[in-house]
């Protein structure tokens, strides 16, 4: 399985959908779709890298590479990288 390269998506969501899944903490959550679900651990895994690293988009577009979510073996509860990520996404969003 390791052989397999998978193929790169983008994603794009609203602020406001962040401010959603924050609210939501410690209720169930349901994806509809593989779409769907790939996009809400994509955004708590670009917030586990935020923990890790507070710079790590810096100078770069958000971006996880295929085995990253493995890495992590003690990965927070989903409230803190959310918000890490929302207060990421609000201050590329600001004007200059």
């Amino acid at each position: 399985m390791q052989e397999h390269e998978m193929h790169s998506e983008f994603i794009e969501v609203e602020k406001e959908l962040i401010e959603q899944l924050i609210r939501h903490d410690n209720k169930p959550l349901v994806a509809v779709g593989t779409t769907s679900l790939r996009t809400l651990e994509s955004l708590y895994w670009l917030g586990v890298r935020l923990i890790i690293n507070p710079t790590a988009f810096k100078t770069e577009i958000p971006f996880l590479n295929q085995w990253e979510a493995y890495e992590h073996a003690n990965a927070p509860s989903k409230r803190t990288p959310w918000r890490l990520y929302w207060t990421f996404y609000r201050k590329q969003a600001a004007p200059a």
